[in-house]
């Protein structure tokens, strides 16, 4: 499925989340929260910010915010957009690193990003082992906000741009 074909998809999805009030779920306080956060990375992924499709994916996970907030009304759907969006994620996958603060969180987006194993040591050396054979890498990883995160962690910049 072509990225537009998932942008229409969750378009329609924008429109359905829109009619549900309330609830909760992880950091989204109400139906409404969440459908906000939705609204503003629908946006940016039209306009070609690809890193977004990270946040969809985990929103559309079984049992996650998607299916919280919209209940069986959304199951269906919810289900016939997360299959392409996994399809899409295994060859594709951009992470802004702009919006880390710290290295631990480094490692820990890596790790969840791009599937490190349970036992991934959260250091340089682990996170070398893990992209060169430990872990299925996909087609295309794009790093954004390179410039930002040399500028915070200058040291290990350096060593992450090897």
């Amino acid at each position: 499925m072509h990225l537009t074909e998932i942008i229409s998809k969750l378009e329609n999805a924008e429109k359905l989340l829109s009619e549900f009030r309330g609830g909760y779920s992880g950091e989204f306080l109400s139906a409404e929260q969440f459908h906000l956060a939705f609204a503003e990375n629908l946006q940016l992924l039209k306009v070609g910010r690809l890193e977004t499709l990270n946040e969809f994916y985990f929103w559309f996970l079984p049992t996650c915010h998607w299916d919280d907030f919209t209940n069986g009304d959304g199951l269906e759907m919810g289900n016939e957009i997360f299959s392409p969006l996994s399809e899409y994620r295994k060859k594709n996958i951009c992470i802004d690193l702009s919006r880390l603060h710290s290295i631990d969180e480094f490692h820990k987006t890596f790790m969840v990003q791009l599937s490190f194993p349970d036992f991934y040591g959260m250091n340089w050396h682990a996170f070398r082992d893990s992209i060169t054979g430990l872990t299925e890498m996909p087609d295309t990883l794009t790093l954004t906000g390179y410039d930002k995160f040399n500028t915070l962690f200058r040291r290990d910049g350096k060593f992450s741009k090897k």
